[in-house]
């Protein structure tokens, strides 16, 4: 199994146990970015670009404005912002792109478990970007990353 996608299990696992949303959407994150992320730099646009891509090959429903805006408030919620996921609430647009989210890490790490060639892709940075890639502006130029 791939080192990406033995991370991805992890916070698979990890998230199960959570019972607040500050703490279980930024291992959901973390997770799809063990999976996806190639560089350092673009750390949003990587994900907001390459989770739909993702999404749609496991069988989720996730746009790219969904996945920017699950982003940043993810940081919202690591630094001060709290639901407990315990209590009954209305599913609101939020939860539903968390559920969304969490949905794809783990159909696509299951996926990649079951099915060699898709785990194979985990293996290199080049075959992540070939396979889902993210445009990004650096000095006036786009770049795919």
């Amino acid at each position: 199994m791939p080192e990406r996608v033995g991370r991805g299990l992890r916070r698979v696992e990890s998230v199960t146990r959570e019972r607040y949303l500050e703490d279980a959407l930024p291992l959901v994150v973390g997770g799809l970015e063990s999976l996806l992320k190639v560089i350092r730099d673009f750390a949003r646009a990587q994900f907001s670009q390459r989770v739909p891509a993702v999404a749609r090959e496991v069988g989720v429903t996730l746009t790219e404005a969904q996945c920017r805006d699950l982003y940043d408030d993810r940081s919202a919620l690591v630094h001060g912002a709290g639901v407990d996921l315990s209590q009954p609430h209305d599913r609101s647009a939020f939860e539903q792109g968390f559920n969304a989210l969490q949905e794809t890490l783990r159909s696509a790490v299951r996926r990649a478990l079951e099915d060699r060639q898709f785990a194979a892709v985990f293996e290199e940075d080049a075959r992540i970007t070939a396979r889902w890639p993210a445009v990004v502006t650096r000095h006036g130029a786009l770049h795919t990353i």
